[in-house]
């Protein structure tokens, strides 16, 4: 067994797991501003870039997965960089976030580590042709335990329609209730089942009847 995100395929009576990588991405989305200026009425004065960054300067404890924001304001952003302590850039490129927000965000192309310290920097050109750039350092938090899952079925496995997904945890868990939370199955057809907690170490996901023949199941143990 191996901790990752797997999925599931019952054909006939039998279930197929197979290892599926679920990645998340975004797309940029840009505005259009309004019209030039009436007959009669004098332009705006054109503005200077004004950059913001999240997390801010000095921030401590930050989670690895957070979102990395670039406000900005009166320009077009030319160019974001990361990199950690040692100076070794962090691969990744500009989307927006979900839910329509008009902040972009800077993700990375793999998560960011535990206890290192990053360096933003982000600049932009101005309405008035400047040039602006903004740069925040922060760490990252240091956790004092970390759990790692396995499941099963291995990877690529035929079992059973009856078969459960099983995790196993190398460490105690003592919030289970956040732990299921971060283990979703998803089902290519409707199937009624639930987690049950065998141990502080293992848990078990099982159908409330049997797996439905041809059902795809999908369990991203998201653990980072």
């Amino acid at each position: 067994m191996k901790p990752g995100t797997y999925a599931l395929r019952v054909l006939g009576r039998a279930l197929v797991l197979g290892l599926v990588l679920v990645l998340t991405g975004c797309t940029g989305e840009g505005g259009f501003g309004g019209g030039g200026p009436q007959e009669g009425q004098t332009s705006a004065p054109a503005r200077s870039a004004q950059l913001q960054i999240l997390p801010a300067d000095g921030q401590l404890d930050i989670s690895p997965d957070s979102a990395i924001l670039i406000s900005l304001s009166y320009g077009e952003l030319d160019s974001v960089t990361v990199e950690n302590a040692a100076g070794v850039p962090v691969a990744g490129a500009m989307a927006s976030p979900e839910g329509g927000s008009p902040t972009p965000l800077w993700q990375p192309t793999e998560p960011l580590v535990y206890g290192e310290s990053y360096t933003i920097t982000a600049q932009a050109t101005g309405e008035d042709g400047g040039q602006a750039s903004a740069t925040s350092t922060f760490d990252t938090v240091t956790p004092t335990v970390q759990v790692f899952p396995s499941i099963g079925p291995l990877d690529g496995t035929t079992v059973g329609v009856g078969m459960p997904i099983r995790v196993y945890f190398d460490q105690p868990v003592s919030d289970k209730a956040a732990a299921e939370r971060n283990l979703v199955v998803s089902t290519s057809t409707d199937v009624v089942g639930g987690w049950n907690w065998f141990s502080d170490t293992e848990v078990h996901w099982r159908p409330q009847v049997y797996w439905p023949a041809g059902t795809e199941v999908a369990l991203n143990a998201n653990m980072y």
